[in-house]
């Protein structure tokens, strides 16, 4: 079992140069566990309970934005775990850490293949604008290549093919890090921009968005690959 240390320092991985000012770095004031390189996205939930002047109860987008932001904050965490970890995993414990690496990236795939197939044609069916959510869509696809370089490392090395290289497979997370936490940040003004459309004519948005959920509850890994706990913790069985 592998459980993040927080007394890790990025400095240990000893990058080289252009890969230390690529990469992105830690807020000062921000607590050093799983909260970066990639920060975690405040819920409009939370952000409108610090607001004096918001005396209202959270409504439909605010709700459905809060959850997703929740959603997205677990696919954060698990990334930077690994990001976190992979300089430090011994050999005996590589085959475990990367079926952790393998599950988080089940999560992220049903996350968002669910969005694209499901999700957000759905949402544009509401609100009778077709397009609606493609620049969401669009931004998949800025960090798909990325993520599909770090995939094929993780499977060579979860066959043997490989042998796990941490610094590589940071220098792998840089290549897509960057445009997956931006897309997962941007996603949630777009859910609160769903509000111009009217609540009516989006009645069916909560309800879609919780039986998107559990239909991706029920899509789940084989269970070579299944988390007994949340991302950021590594214990996979």
């Amino acid at each position: 079992m592998l459980i993040e240390d927080r007394a890790i320092c990025l400095d240990s991985i000893t990058p080289s140069r252009s890969q230390r000012q690529q990469r992105p770095q830690p807020p000062s004031n921000m607590a050093f566990y799983a909260d970066h390189p990639y920060a975690l996205i405040p819920t409009p939930a939370f952000q409108n309970s610090q607001n004096e002047k918001e005396t209202s109860e959270p409504d439909m987008f605010v709700r459905v934005a809060s959850e997703m932001a929740l959603v997205h904050n677990m696919a954060i965490r698990g990334l930077n775990s690994i990001y976190l970890q992979a300089p430090h995993v011994p050999a005996a414990e590589s085959r475990a850490f990367l079926r952790y690496v393998l599950a988080w990236h089940d999560l992220l795939h049903v996350h968002h293949s669910g969005e694209e197939a499901d999700l957000f044609p759905a949402i544009e069916a509401m609100a009778g604008q077709a397009g609606l959510m493609d620049g969401n869509v669009s931004q998949h696809e800025e960090f798909r290549d990325g993520l599909a370089a770090f995939k094929a490392y993780v499977d060579a090395c979860a066959s043997g093919r490989e042998q796990l290289d941490g610094a590589r497979l940071v220098a792998l997370i840089d290549g897509f890090g960057g445009p997956l936490a931006r897309h997962l940040g941007d996603e949630i003004p777009s859910i609160l921009g769903l509000r111009l459309f009217g609540a009516d004519k989006m009645a069916g948005l909560e309800q879609k968005f919780a039986e998107e959920g559990e239909k991706n509850m029920v899509s789940r890994p084989p269970p070579s690959r299944r988390l007994t706990a949340m991302p950021g913790l590594l214990v996979v069985r």
